[in-house]
């Protein structure tokens, strides 16, 4: 058995501090779950939604939309002016984690579906 005392990597709770305690959010927030009409964003499929950090919903989002440097600086100026250099730490760890989510997710399902998802121009 594994105890943590012996372990080379200690969760830290700093790594999920954030502005505010975990809230209810999407948790999808790829862009096929974002319905524009032309003068607002609708976010749609809430199946994944629960309480999270919000570190995570803007990395997962930055990654899924695959933000150029320059989109991810205004999106997060649009989202909070003052975030700090831990936060934009943060967001960053996280952003990653989500990228490794989502490649676990398309090999998950090309493996249940008998297809290659990767090809889809659903991912480009």
């Amino acid at each position: 058995m594994l105890h943590t005392s012996s372990c080379w990597f200690k969760p830290s709770t700093h790594i999920f501090s954030d502005h505010v305690s975990p809230r209810r959010l999407h948790s999808d927030t790829v862009p096929q779950n974002i319905m524009w009409d032309g003068t607002r964003a609708t976010l749609v499929d809430w199946d994944y939604a629960g309480h999270c950090y919000a570190a995570f919903e803007l990395g997962s989002l930055i990654c899924t939309a695959d933000l150029t440097p320059e989109q991810r600086t205004l999106f997060l100026h649009a989202y909070d002016p003052e975030l700090d250099d831990p936060s934009l730490a943060r967001i960053t760890l996280m952003q990653f984690v989500a990228g490794l989510r989502e490649i676990a997710w398309v090999l998950n399902a090309a493996a249940l579906s008998g297809t290659t998802m990767v090809d889809s121009t659903f991912y480009d």
